[in-house]
């Protein structure tokens, strides 16, 4: 009976998630077109690249924050990893809109130029999903897995409401804004209810900065000046590294502490 009231609430979670990411292709299909949703995919490339690499994290994380929820320094530590991944995973992403404008040609057939547009948006997308999944740790942890179904289902309500009022005047970014505010007010609603079980100590400082880089990075993607992009490109590179310096081993140490006790 305990497995079945902590593992039922996952199956409405799941399908909400499938309906977050593949209800933009259909709503774009059938309004839009197969060819816009042809371009729509492939901007969503680079953006499932950066979730395919937080999940591999996520799975230590879930297990990490499970066994640590009830520990005495658990605010502490929960903040330390909080902020390892705001660090990493947000400089990856300001890397991958840095670095996409010199490769994007490469990468991506022109007939599907269309999709520079959209990547940016969805990588913001994939920056809010990231949070949400390590928000929602604490969620699983706690065994509050009912909370964690009912907020994917009204995110996917969300982004299918948004979509569909904003497609034909927008078109193809209609799909990509959606994304990012059904996302965004998720990790909202979770960030506001999960400070009942863990006080999170963000650092304020570093996140000025990152929101400052990715606003720069974004604003000179869509200028398509080459100068500029290299300038950006370099300083984005300088602070990724400089931003990340002691972060692995410092990662390396909170998880070898935590094991010996």
């Amino acid at each position: 009976k305990q497995m079945l009231k902590y593992s039922v609430p996952l199956v409405p979670n799941m399908l909400s998630w499938w309906i977050v990411n593949a209800s933009d292709r259909m709503i774009i299909s059938t309004i839009l077109g197969i060819a816009q949703n042809g371009i729509y995919s492939a901007a969503n490339k680079f953006s499932g690249v950066v979730s395919t690499l937080y999940s591999v994290f996520n799975l230590t994380w879930t297990e990490s924050a499970a066994l640590n929820i009830e520990s005495e320094d658990r605010d502490n530590f929960f903040s330390e990893i909080f902020g390892f991944t705001i660090r990493f995973f947000g400089t990856v992403c300001i890397g991958i809109i840095a670095v996409m404008p010199f490769v994007f040609n490469i990468l991506i057939n022109e007939k599907f130029a269309e999709a520079y547009y959209q990547i940016p948006i969805l990588i913001l997308g994939s920056v809010f999903n990231i949070l949400v999944s390590f928000v929602g740790s604490i969620y699983v942890a706690k065994k509050l897995t009912k909370e964690i179904a009912k907020t994917s289902i009204i995110a996917a309500v969300i982004n299918i409401f948004v979509n569909i009022v904003l497609i034909k005047s927008i078109g193809l970014y209609a799909a990509s804004i959606s994304t990012v505010i059904a996302y965004a007010l998720m990790f909202i609603y979770r960030w506001i209810d999960v400070k009942k079980y863990v006080k999170f100590n963000v650092n304020k400082i570093l996140m000025f900065a990152l929101t400052i880089m990715y606003g720069i990075t974004i604003f000179t993607y869509y200028l398509k000046n080459t100068t500029i992009s290299v300038v950006v490109l370099v300083i984005v590179v300088v602070f990724a590294i400089i931003t990340n310096l002691n972060s692995v081993s410092y990662l390396k140490q909170i998880v070898k502490d935590k094991i010996k006790k």
